[in-house]
């Protein structure tokens, strides 16, 4: 958009010279994590407020980058853009149509909508999709017409609509891809956790990326590849791009600024420190691909062990920390079959893991109370499923 022209003083005017409300969304319980992720970030944000499923913040343009940038646990970040009542189309068009959506698409956004309503005379939520779209592109009557993420193109926008109570609040994503797409994999294993749930439960483990780390289900190696990133303090939006660089306010000086920032901090720790292992072949030999294009990844020692045949002096004499994603469930094709692994799994911890601070996720009731009570119980959600985190040392 060429400089000066009337849209781009009120866009300097209305949205880079202003501070906006915008709303980190997290999985159910890690909102207190997230919102303490918040306030470390490298510029001004007041009015932090965990709200059900996220964190409120308020900041100007830039703090919305270095949220995108730094942040490890949220899944997005959406700008909240308006809300007003509504209790009929003809409210809710009169509405939208005086807002300046100029400001905050560009003329080649490709649109999308997710809309969600409960107790509320509007309640069709294709039929709202619809007249929102119909009064975007009256005030922006060149956007492309046609089905977002059927295309190439770059400048795909989404638009959350949530409808309460006959009230209704518009948002804007700024992330694009889902956060915990870091921008290193695309190969993963069967059911793996996401590297957004695996920063948090590397969190709430207490691990700061100095200590040792034993990861022997490693899969596809989220957990190794989140601890790395801890470790080399990398931020993890470092290696992608986001929804919010395609907006008419996107400042590439400011993002530069903050990259080149987060860049001089980045530590390099060449010996290995990470130690991650599986007995799948195919999934070490991926993963270690992954580890050597990158020269901070010297961190990570890749093996290729059975969790059950191998002992911490195996890789280190220090005591660390352990993290484990088991299979459970589905992934073991009965619960009997699941039962006996997690009680082999928790000799196995008892006889080689003594003072070794222990992650674990488990999905089965019967198998949690089989820890002893001084092991701490996070409730988690991953995949559809409801699971316990459990963190505490065999002593």
């Amino acid at each position: 958009m060429p400089q000066n022209t009337p849209t781009q003083k009120r866009v300097k005017r209305h949205v880079i010279g202003r501070e906006h409300t915008f709303f980190a969304t997290t999985p159910p319980g890690l909102e207190p994590l997230c919102a303490q992720e918040i306030a470390t970030l490298p510029t001004a944000i007041k009015d932090t407020k965990i709200v059900p499923g996220g964190v409120e913040f308020r900041c100007r343009l830039a703090g919305c980058y270095a949220a995108n940038l730094h942040l490890r646990i949220p899944n997005r970040i959406l700008m909240r853009l308006n809300d007003f009542k509504a209790t009929n189309f003809r409210q809710l068009e009169k509405n939208v149509l005086k807002f300046p959506w100029e400001l905050y698409l560009s003329p080649s956004s490709e649109l999308g909508f997710s809309v969600k309503t409960r107790h509320s005379r509007l309640f069709h939520t294709s039929a709202i999709a619809k007249r929102i779209e119909a009064c975007i592109r009256q005030r922006i009557p060149s956007l492309p017409s046609g089905k977002p993420g059927l295309s190439e193109k770059k400048d795909r926008q989404h638009l959350y609509v949530r409808v309460v109570d006959d009230h209704l609040f518009l948002s804007l994503d700024s992330s694009g891809d889902l956060l915990f797409k870091r921008g290193l994999k695309q190969d993963v294993g069967k059911a793996p956790i996401r590297e957004t749930l695996a920063a948090a439960i590397l969190k709430l483990a207490g691990y700061d990326g100095s200590q040792p780390l034993l990861d022997p289900m490693c899969g596809s190696g989220t957990f190794s590849l989140e601890a790395a990133m801890l470790a080399g303090n990398i931020p993890p939006g470092f290696y992608r791009n986001f929804a919010c660089m395609q907006w008419p306010a996107f400042r590439k000086p400011q993002w530069h600024h903050l990259k080149q920032k987060a860049a001089s901090d980045i530590r390099c720790i060449t010996s290995p420190l990470i130690f991650a292992s599986d007995q799948d072949k195919k999934r070490t030999t991926e993963f270690q691909k992954i580890s050597d294009k990158f020269e901070w990844l010297k961190v990570i020692q890749v093996n290729t062990h059975d969790f059950f045949h191998l002992t911490p002096l195996d890789m280190i004499e220090t005591p660390g920390i352990l993290v484990l994603n088991p299979p459970f469930g589905v992934r073991l094709n009965s619960n009997d079959k699941s039962k006996t692994f997690f009680h082999d799994i928790l000799k196995k911890l008892v006889k080689d893991f003594r003072h070794w601070q222990i992650a674990i996720l488990v999905k089965d009731r019967a198998i949690v109370n089989l820890f002893p009570n001084n092991f701490e119980r996070h409730p988690l959600f991953h995949g559809g499923i409801d699971l316990m985190l459990l963190i505490g040392v065999f002593n």
